[in-house]
């Protein structure tokens, strides 16, 4: 019985676990809250996005919005982390990875992590777009859900920006060179007539740019016109030349997911592009804080936006050809994705900065706001669980009651064999009675009788009915019965 209740102990162990034991689960909860609405229609939000755009070239400074500090200058203190975004978040690495595996590049940086928006980290471009969901500061969470760790995705607005250069003959820029002079004079014609005038470093590696809105007739389309020339000497430069780059931007929906690894958001637009009238200009804020970057990246040293693509360019693709059918990689294509990620980073800042003055002017989450839209999503965290449906119930129950049932044939027989039996003693009758039972007598080790006494071995007792209620307990010794004791 021990043999067979140990196989059944097994069998039920197996099926207790398959039953009882927790497995590991992913549960989804929908996400509900709201963000800034560039698109809004609302007669009074293209004048409060006017009033609550705090980003300037003049004065600018630190300043601490809804509990969170951000720069309301356009690159004050964050140009190397605007340069890392462009080169990485603009998939530079990300997009041409398998290209520069190709040409022997080492591993390179594919995610940027921007501290204003409280150290969330990007994988790829940011799409103009800013968290606000689980994994995202606390500061601009409005689905009330930062604290938990779990995977997401939120439909939430972001910007779609497509780049396209081109080398030129001539430049709509002309630079005014005075070696005795440490400041270079630039001026520039736009097609349309207007025309700029600024100063740069003077340097051998002189980086001018200029910016160029052009008029559209289109809803929910900017256009501009970005050029490129280079005025120096160095070396690194030359392949600069004169570029113009045609820049078109709308505002577009699509999905900012956060996912574990590489704990890391990344944007994905759906393509969708309404056609209503931005109540603000968004690529056009983006524009003049691009231009705004370039100029004060420039140094005696060179210019930081054009060494960020360079840094690339120049050990990995400029003397070396891929050997399969991918695209091949060329400045201008670098260039392009540069400029595209700078322009969506500047983009999800300018989002930042009216979320958290939308924030600091109510008091409630989810107060709706004729310049918001709702932000709905849901998020996705692992965790451990049993799976309850009938047909577990069904098995638990036959598996159960057999577990009951061994259980009190365990106690039983425990309990049964608490006390040890005693040695076997012919003058016994609990000892002859306890012989009697087996099919010949045996005399177990410390008995009182000398085990190879052939008498004794060949001696059989048993029970024998006399009348009701009354037996005899007989012996046969050799070939007859002889009646021991009536009992």
């Amino acid at each position: 019985m021990t043999i067979a209740s140990a196989i059944v102990f097994g069998v039920l162990t197996a099926a207790y676990t398959t039953i009882l034991a927790p497995l590991p689960i992913v549960l989804s909860e929908p996400l509900s809250g709201w963000e800034i609405d560039f698109l809004a229609t609302d007669a009074s939000c293209s004048a409060w996005f006017s009033d609550n755009n705090l980003f300037s070239f003049g004065a600018c400074g630190w300043q601490n919005l809804s509990g969170l500090g951000v720069s309301t200058c356009w690159s004050s203190g964050k140009r190397l982390e605007i340069m890392t975004a462009g080169r990485s978040a603009s998939q530079i690495v990300k997009e041409f990875k398998q290209q520069l595996d190709q040409l022997g590049s080492p591993s390179l940086q594919e995610v940027v992590e921007i501290y204003e928006m409280g150290g969330s980290t990007f994988y790829g471009s940011t799409g103009g777009a800013v968290p606000q969901g689980p994994a995202s500061d606390k500061h601009l969470d409005t689905t009330q859900s930062y604290s938990r760790q779990a995977n997401s995705s939120l439909d939430q607005q972001g910007i779609d920006i497509s780049v396209s250069c081109q080398y030129i003959n001539e430049s709509p820029m002309t630079a005014f060179l005075d070696q005795s002079s440490s400041m270079v004079n630039v001026t520039g014609y736009c097609p349309d007539g207007q025309g700029q005038t600024w100063l740069l470093p003077n340097s051998s590696f002189i980086v001018a740019s200029l910016d160029c809105p052009e008029s559209v007739s289109t809803p929910n389309l900017e256009s501009h016109l970005l050029y490129f020339s280079n005025y120096g000497t160095g070396g690194s430069y030359e392949i600069i030349g004169n570029i113009s780059c045609e820049v078109n931007g709308s505002i577009t929906t699509g999905h900012l997911d956060y996912n574990s690894p590489p704990s890391a958001f990344s944007w994905n637009s759906d393509g969708s592009v309404e056609t209503r009238d931005q109540s603000f200009r968004v690529l056009e804020n983006s524009m003049d804080a691009l231009i705004y970057v370039l100029e004060t990246s420039q140094s005696e040293d060179g210019n930081l936006f054009i060494d960020a693509i360079n840094s690339i360019y120049v050990p990995f693709v400029m003397n070396q050809t891929l050997v399969t059918g991918a695209p091949q990689l060329s400045f201008l294509s670098m260039l392009e994705t540069m400029t595209r990620g700078v322009l969506e980073y500047e983009a999800s800042f300018l989002r930042l900065i009216f979320t958290l003055q939308m924030l600091t002017q109510t008091s409630e989450l989810t107060k709706t706001n004729p310049c918001t839209r709702p932000l709905t999503g849901a998020m996705q965290r692992s965790t451990y669980g049993w799976e309850m449906n009938s047909h577990a119930l069904l098995a638990f129950l036959p598996i159960g009651i057999s577990g009951i049932v061994l259980i009190i044939l365990f106690a039983w027989v425990i309990l049964r064999m608490k006390s040890s039996l005693t040695y076997f003693d012919p003058t016994s009758l609990i000892s002859l009675a306890v012989a009697s039972s087996s099919s010949s007598l045996r005399f177990p080790e410390g008995t009182t009788v000398d085990p190879h006494d052939e008498k004794a071995r060949s001696t059989s007792v048993k029970f024998e009915s006399v009348s009701a209620g009354e037996y005899q307990f007989i012996s046969k010794p050799a070939s007859q019965w002889k009646r021991a004791y009536a009992l």
